[in-house]
């Protein structure tokens, strides 16, 4: 009897918990990208791709590009890529690296509020108008 009375209390408090906390607005506050950087061959500057979830085709060119001269940006290291995407708003979450032969490729993952975002840039395919 001295169980049931002890264990009751516990039962009804765990029915009354909840793991996950539920919002009104559904709409999502955070986008993501990542930024992949591979060392180019006999040089210590990076090739840097941008990845915000659009649809890649064959031979597509997603590196960021000078609004000014048309030509894609080549970063002197991936500190240097990670400063240009934070000036945009941008902020670093996690990375990892993968070595491929004799280069390495940088993967770092950014998030940002789409609100806060300063400035728009755009991919190289972009700029040719593909989307």
């Amino acid at each position: 009897m001295k169980n049931i009375i002890i264990l009751l209390p516990l039962v009804l408090l765990s029915l009354s918990l909840s793991a996950q906390e539920h919002f009104e607005d559904s709409e999502s506050t955070t986008v993501y990208c990542e930024i992949v950087g591979l060392t180019r061959y006999m040089s210590k500057k990076i090739k840097v791709h941008v990845d915000f979830g659009q649809q890649f085709k064959f031979f597509s060119n997603h590196r960021i590009i000078d609004e000014d001269t048309g030509k894609a940006i080549v970063f002197n290291t991936m500190i240097d890529a990670l400063n240009y995407m934070s000036a945009r708003g941008w902020e670093y979450v996690q990375g990892y690296v993968v070595e491929v032969g004799d280069q390495l490729m940088y993967h770092w993952m950014l998030k940002a509020d789409p609100d806060k975002l300063a400035g728009d840039f755009k991919t190289r395919n972009e700029n040719k108008g593909e989307k």
